[in-house]
């Protein structure tokens, strides 16, 4: 896992893009985002990196700081929901 939270959160963005386009769908398909920081100061880095990501999209989304995560090295995880249009 790369070290910081912008390289982090970018890392963690092209995984969700690679996930979304096996499944035949994009960022803009997305309706939630979770993110789990452990520490709040990283919400604005990864907010701008989210941000080149979702572009002009703002899916419901909600921050939890948690005092660590299963990983020890990773500073955030993602979790998105996403559906075909209708």
């Amino acid at each position: 896992m790369p070290e910081g939270m912008a390289a982090q959160a970018d890392l963690v963005w092209r995984r969700i893009g690679i996930v979304l386009r096996e499944a035949g769908l994009d960022y803009i398909n997305i309706f939630r985002v979770v993110t789990y920081l452990v520490d709040v100061e990283d919400a604005p880095a990864h907010a701008q990196v989210r941000a080149r990501y979702l572009g002009d999209a703002r899916p419901a989304s909600t921050g939890i700081v948690v005092s660590r995560l299963f990983n020890p090295a990773y500073r955030l995880e993602v979790d998105i929901s996403a559906a075909w249009p209708a």
